[in-house]
């Protein structure tokens, strides 16, 4: 397995600093001239650069991603409910990730801890009991 392309490879591609990688890839909080900016990601192409999506998330304390437990991911019903939930998160530059709870009480309960010990950003139950 080869190793994983850092900022510093970029900025080292590119000829600028990894100030100036992290401007660029995050969008700000500096602007960046528009030549240097096209380096920079040309850079990060060729070197097939992808951020670190761990590391964001630690510094910005938010994961960009949502959890969805469905009652049953096989059943029309839920299925397309995860399609336009899916849609509009990705409308937002939000992932989604979805857990089938089968129908099982204890399921959903556990994968509402698991997507909560991931830190999701928010939480989706599509429960078919809603007694509980």
């Amino acid at each position: 397995m080869s190793r994983q392309i850092t900022v510093a490879d970029v900025a080292r591609l590119a000829g600028t600093s990894t100030a100036v990688v992290s401007y660029v890839m995050n969008n700000g909080p500096r602007p960046v001239a528009a030549a240097t900016r096209e380096r920079v990601l040309a850079a990060a192409e060729e070197l097939g650069y992808r951020p670190n999506r761990i590391a964001r998330a630690l510094r910005s304390r938010t994961t960009g991603v949502v959890g969805l437990v469905l009652a049953d991911a096989l059943n029309p019903y839920f299925g397309a409910l995860a399609g336009h939930v899916e849609q509009a998160l990705a409308g937002h530059g939000r992932l989604m990730l979805i857990g089938n709870a089968g129908y099982s009480g204890e399921r959903q309960r556990h994968l509402v801890e698991r997507f909560l010990d991931a830190r999701v950003d928010g939480l989706v139950i599509a429960s078919a009991d809603a007694g509980r």
